[in-house]
């Protein structure tokens, strides 16, 4: 919840100050399309954890990895026309001044391969008391997030082709990820050898997608205007995936095309 209400923060700022800088700008297009490639700042680990007797001994081997992958992001919507929105829904937002509603619904998908690494302690099958520890990787673990996330949108202008809209609502992310269901210990010539059984979990979390889109429109052709925006939003939905705590998504930022008709 802090992160979330540091993102509202920022968002309303930034609204705030490109209000005070607005000028006169077209009214905007009745329908919009936006395509962006995005990043994400951080994310949580996806971990596996065993613990199991072992000559009589207690081991424990620990699996954990980043899950990694650009992020594709679309989203498409309508400007609201004023005669649909109900009376007693303000035309003018306190601090930003007039502006338009407008309603959207973003699709992104997060996904990848990456190297799990491996950590054991382990006990050693001839002296009592003696763990081992060892370390190693497991290549080629698969993990996708997809989101979708409808949302509400306020415009603002700023300057002649330059505005800005803030955006808020619920965020449904499906997660999808190669995990490790056990693991077997046996002794080779250079030392224990451990065998990870793989298997995959899936899961579905609701959080919420916040942030502000800046766009600046570049030229029109075929009754399409055509722009370029950047934005910065939180995105992130909290759960349980192999029965681990797991957020995913976080902070993320992208740039892109934009479109109105």
């Amino acid at each position: 919840m802090q992160r979330i209400a540091s993102v509202l923060s920022v968002v309303t700022m930034l609204l705030g100050f490109t209000a005070t800088a607005r000028g006169q700008t077209p009214a905007p297009e009745r329908w919009f399309v936006y395509v962006n490639g995005a990043g994400q700042a951080s994310t949580d680990d996806v971990q596996s954890s065993f613990a199991f007797p072992l000559y009589e001994e207690d081991a424990t081997v620990n699996v954990s990895r980043k899950s990694k992958g650009a992020l594709f992001d679309l989203t498409a919507g309508t400007w609201v026309v004023d005669r649909w929105i109900p009376s007693w829904i303000p035309r003018r937002i306190p601090k930003l001044g007039p502006g338009t509603f407008g309603a959207g619904l973003t699709f992104s998908r997060r996904g990848g391969s990456s190297d799990a690494a491996l950590t054991a302690t382990l006990p050693d099958p001839i002296e009592f008391d003696r763990p081992r520890n060892v370390t190693g990787s497991l290549p080629g673990m698969d993990h996708s997030e997809t989101w979708i996330a409808p949302q509400i949108y306020y415009r603002v202008p700023i300057v002649n082709r330059l505005s800005a809209a803030g955006f808020i609502g619920p965020a449904f992310v499906s997660v999808d990820s190669d995990t490790i269901q056990s693991v077997n210990v046996t002794e080779g010539s250079n030392g224990p050898v451990i065998d990870a059984v793989r298997g995959s979990a899936s899961a579905t979390f609701t959080g919420i997608s916040v942030g502000v889109d800046v766009q600046y429109a570049l030229l029109r052709r075929f009754n399409m205007q055509i722009g370029a925006g950047a934005f910065v939003r939180y995105q992130g939905a909290s759960g349980t995936l192999a029965g681990r705590d797991y957020t995913a998504g976080g902070a993320q930022t992208g740039v892109g095309v934009r479109l109105g008709f």
